[in-house]
């Protein structure tokens, strides 16, 4: 049976129950090329290269060791067989407690036929079938979530609410921007906000990541570091290990910049050590207001703001495109 869909509101908010944690239908094993369930040694199989969980340590897992000692192991392993090698899909922490418990195989499945995007999906499915959306840290609730929205995307389905956070994924306004557009607000609300914030974040550097696990920076600086370039990450992360510290107001400056695509190493810099406060140049030019001694030598009373416009708009093409002609013409 396909798993019912849920709500990305309710996952935030730790409100959905067992049965309700996918946004799209997930079909049985079998129809994926599943095998019949079988043992394989752990020394065959191999880590994904794309895993993203944090694996169990200390005590949490002694504990799984202990249980595996005393019943076994219950959920087989998920393995993905591709080009003569196994990847673990699920199962890194019984994989890990299995052999602190001694054993040297476990049960598992093998999906064969997927694309690397099915295999990804299934990693991520199964985590959150496993743990509370609550247990994960900042950095696996990110990419769960990017993984769920890509899901959503490829297979058409709630293009609505693909939509909505795609139009929040690439503002330049972040969820103290002050949108003024009510409607916008209380069509996306609080929740979709972070939704967007968190897939964006998914794709901050690994080492930044770690840092917003480790709390060495907010979720709020995060995100406004997640719209630079990666090499820019990296000196962010340079810099913070040199000891320069970043807070709300030095990470939104730097965003700032970056938006406007005018941030250098240079300016990082200069952020980071306190050299800089203020924000870029926007790019646009400045209005300009043409005296009324101006607009009457060329337009009588009697004409419109449009058509004195449309006047002004068609004389400056032409300018232009004279000025294009004579620079040709003396280049040729």
């Amino acid at each position: 049976m396909p798993v019912k869909a849920p709500n990305l509101n309710n996952i935030l908010n730790n409100t959905f129950s067992d049965d309700d944690i996918f946004d799209f239908p997930v079909k049985e094993p079998e129809e994926k090329g599943k095998s019949p369930l079988s043992e394989i040694e752990f020394a065959q199989m191999q880590d994904f290269e794309k895993h993203r969980f944090k694996e169990y340590s200390g005590s949490r897992l002694e504990n799984l060791a202990d249980s595996i000692m005393r019943v076994g192991i219950l959920q087989p392993i998920i393995l993905w067989h591709i080009d003569g090698v196994y990847k673990i899909l699920s199962g890194y922490n019984r994989r890990n407690a299995a052999r602190i418990a001694g054993l040297s195989k476990a049960p598992v499945i093998i999906k064969e036929g997927i694309s690397e995007a099915e295999a990804i999906l299934i990693m991520a499915e199964t985590n959150l079938n496993q743990r509370s959306f609550s247990e994960m840290v900042e950095s696996e609730k990110a990419w769960c979530l990017k993984e769920h929205f890509g899901a959503l995307k490829c297979q058409g389905k709630r293009m609505d609410l693909v939509k909505e956070i795609e139009e929040l994924l690439y503002s330049e306004q972040d969820s103290a921007g002050g949108r003024t557009d009510q409607k916008i607000a209380e069509e996306f609300g609080t929740n979709r906000n972070k939704i967007a914030q968190y897939i964006r974040i998914a794709d901050l550097t690994q080492v930044l990541l770690e840092r917003l696990d480790n709390k060495e920076i907010t979720f709020g600086q995060a995100y406004s570091l997640s719209f630079l370039k990666p090499e820019h990450m990296e000196i962010v992360d340079s810099l913070l290990s040199e000891g320069y510290k970043i807070n709300t107001e030095n990470s939104s400056l730097i965003k700032e910049y970056a938006v406007n695509k005018k941030l250098t190493e240079e300016i990082i810099r200069e952020i980071m050590q306190g050299e800089k406060t203020r924000k870029p140049r926007e790019n646009k030019p400045k209005p300009v207001k043409l005296k009324p001694t101006i607009i009457g030598r060329f337009f009588t009373h009697g004409e419109s703001q449009k058509d004195i416009e449309e006047t002004i708009t068609k004389a400056l093409e032409a300018y232009f495109r004279e000025m294009d002609e004579s620079e040709l013409r003396e280049s040729s």
